[in-house]
């Protein structure tokens, strides 16, 4: 059973560590892995999904790489984040 707020708290996390991220950074979900597992207790597994502007979807992933120089991931709302519970 989970906390009411563990999905706004992943959601917290995930945004501020992707609003980090300067242009040219790729983003690698696994580098604020730790700190998911640490502050939201429960949860054992997590599975990113990222989508491009053009609405192409990844599913999965292991990070987004290939970014710009001159371009940066940002989570500019976050209700953009969505949390699935699982079974």
């Amino acid at each position: 059973v989970f906390a009411k707020n563990t999905a706004e708290l992943i959601k917290e996390i995930v945004m501020d560590n992707v609003n980090a991220l300067k242009p040219g950074d790729d983003l690698v979900p696994q580098k604020f892995l730790a700190e998911l597992y640490k502050k939201v207790p429960g949860v054992i597994d997590y599975h990113f999904v990222l989508n491009q502007e053009n609405g192409d979807e990844y599913k999965n992933v292991q990070s987004a790489q290939g970014i710009g120089y001159n371009q940066v991931a940002r989570c500019f709302d976050i209700d953009d984040i969505v949390v699935d519970p699982g079974n």
